[in-house]
């Protein structure tokens, strides 16, 4: 099985949702929390400074998966995240602080080639990353949704029992499918493109 957290309104919440996700885990020891962060975006933040802490304090260290994307990574890691090498960077940092974290999906991470990448980092696979990020031609604008997109699908092929490799290109290819196919690019037309997620264990 899998749970997910997303967007938090307030730091009261933090505490409550930690004590929940405690007791899941509990009940379900081989489950993945995957943990979304939803704390901003370029350079722009959402949500109270209070709130980043507790999540990195209190939330972070209970994930089994991290989907941030390059604001919200910088914010959990503290340090800059300009580009993949750096995005690398400060992924392993926080599979190195937090033990149960197994990996991290960075999303719209700046590339060197103009472009917008999407790349993994897990703790057996941390290292040769070229071979493991999917990049996509950079939008004029941005979609709301596209990260909680992606982590839905990443999320339910994890809970299905597919591999991390696996569900990480299956949530980035066809999260951007259907994000390219969207008429308004202010935000997604899920419906019209629900046939564009394949099944489950199905071929990219």
């Amino acid at each position: 099985g899998a749970v997910i957290t997303g967007y938090l309104g307030a730091p009261s919440q933090i505490n409550a949702i930690t004590n929940l996700i405690i007791q899941w885990q509990a009940a379900q020891p081989n489950g993945h929390y995957v943990l979304d962060p939803v704390l901003g975006d370029n350079g722009r933040i959402y949500v109270d400074d209070q709130l980043v802490s507790e999540m990195r304090d209190q939330l972070l260290p209970l994930a089994s998966f991290l989907t941030p994307n390059q604001f919200e990574l910088e914010l959990l890691a503290k340090q800059p995240v300009t580009d993949v090498a750096s995005a690398t960077a400060a992924a392993r940092q926080l599979l190195a602080q937090n033990p149960r974290l197994k990996g991290v999906v960075a999303t719209g991470i700046s590339g060197r080639d103009g472009r917008v990448h999407d790349c993994f980092v897990t703790c057996e696979d941390a290292i040769d990353l070229a071979t493991n990020d999917l990049a996509y031609e950079k939008r004029p604008t941005g979609i709301a949704g596209g990260g909680d997109l992606l982590t839905v699908i990443f999320t339910s092929w994890l809970a299905a029992g597919q591999s991390f490799h696996a569900s990480f290109t299956a949530a980035s290819t066809q999260a951007h499918a259907i994000i390219d196919k969207s008429a308004n690019h202010l935000e997604i037309a899920l419906l019209e493109n629900l046939y564009r997620l394949t099944a489950i264990g199905a071929e990219q």
